[in-house]
Parts: structure tokens; C-alpha cells; sequence
């Protein structure tokens, strides 16, 4: 990942990911699922209890 990641675009994986803070992360699941998606799969690349603890009260549309 990290020696990907020097050849993508931060643009790209924004684009496509739900990166950067807890809020942005949740922001940007927000919009895909008000856009279509069913079924976001959250897969941490980093530390995987500050995902747990960013979604686990969020009520999915905030």
C-alpha cells in the first residue's frame, strides 16, 4: 500500500475511498449511500479501532 500510494493521486483515492478524519470518512459513506450504495464495505488500512470507534454511533445518514 505505501508503495502504491506514491503513485496515485490523492485526488484518486479521495474519489474512491472514505478517507482522511472520522467526520470526512463518514461524510463521504454518507454520500455514496445517498447516492445509490447498499452495502459500503469499510476495510481499515491503517488503525483499525479508530474505524470502530469513528462508525460505531454513527446513525449512517450524518
Amino acid at each position: 500500500v505505501v508503495a502504491a500510494s506514491k503513485h496515485v493521486p490523492d485526488e484518486i483515492v479521495q474519489m474512491l475511498t472514505a478517507s482522511g478524519t472520522p467526520a470526512e470518512a463518514r461524510q463521504q459513506v454518507t454520500h455514496y449511500l445517498k447516492n445509490g450504495a447498499t452495502c459500503p464495505i469499510l476495510y481499515p488500512l491503517g488503525d483499525v479501532k479508530a474505524m470502530i470507534d469513528a462508525f460505531s454511533n454513527w446513525d449512517g445518514v450524518s
